[in-house]
């Protein structure tokens, strides 16, 4: 058991009081300590220049050039056995830098090996896609873009995965407002309708009442759920009077 500590005054006191505090980094080790990864790296700086390279968490991490990921990662891929990538996306530092940094998680089965490979970009930049060398990158780059607003060149379907696509902004970047809508699309914004949602669920279709812009679609899926008893009566009854409305108008 552990020893009890009193917490007389625990609502009054502030957990974190540095606003900025700065975890302590992992400690890095040199790459030249590992076989494997001092091999691998001395491959990767025969062909492309690298900025840095360190041992961390057990994996090798190495910056390299933007231009340079499609080669190196083909490089990794081909001729040093990296054959999956597990995992790709981004860190906004456009604060503090001026712009994302990009990072590729590359795994080896048959060494049982990881390598990081890091690269920064300038806000507005774009990067190349690799999503011809591994599949897996197809979504993760949509989602790179859709969250951060990075396009990756040549990407066969450069499009939103996870937002609207007439979604405005980026909602992983730290400048983005911590706030928003979860209102059915076709759903006019007014003052009824802000009063009506701050009691309600973004799901209840109830609020379309508070709206002359009532789209078929949404009309529809709704009238469909009234009819095999998935909706409340009384939003059976608003559906039925935006029906009717609607139909008035046209």
């Amino acid at each position: 058991m552990r020893a009890y500590t009193p917490k007389d005054d625990v609502q009054a006191k502030a957990y974190y009081t540095d606003r900025f505090y700065v975890a302590p980094q992992v400690p890095k080790s040199d790459v030249a300590t590992d076989e494997v990864f001092a091999s691998d790296l001395e491959a990767i700086k025969a062909k492309f220049e690298v900025h840095d390279a360190y041992i961390q968490v057990g994996q090798m991490v190495v910056f390299i050039n933007p231009q340079d990921n499609y080669g190196v990662l083909e490089l990794l891929r081909d001729e040093l056995e990296y054959t999956q990538l597990s995992e790709m996306s981004a860190v906004d530092f456009v604060a503090q830098r001026g712009g994302f940094e990009i990072f590729y998680q590359m795994l080896s089965m048959n060494k049982r090996k990881r390598i990081r490979i890091k690269m920064f970009i300038n806000n507005g930049e774009a990067v190349n896609s690799v999503e011809k060398l591994f599949r897996s990158a197809d979504w993760s780059e949509r989602e790179m873009y859709d969250m951060f607003g990075i396009v990756a060149n040549n990407h066969p379907f450069m499009k939103r995965i996870l937002m609207p696509y007439d979604w405005q902004g980026h909602p992983l970047l730290k400048t983005y407002p911590l706030q928003g809508t979860s209102l059915p699309h076709g759903t006019k914004w007014t003052k009824s309708t802000e009063k009506k949602h701050a009691t309600s669920s973004g799901r209840n279709f109830a609020m379309l009442r508070a709206s002359t812009d009532t789209t078929p679609s949404v009309l529809r899926v709704l009238g469909l759920r009234c009819q095999k008893g998935l909706r409340s009566p009384t939003t059976c009854q608003e559906w039925s009077k935006a029906t009717k409305k609607r139909a008035a108008c046209l």
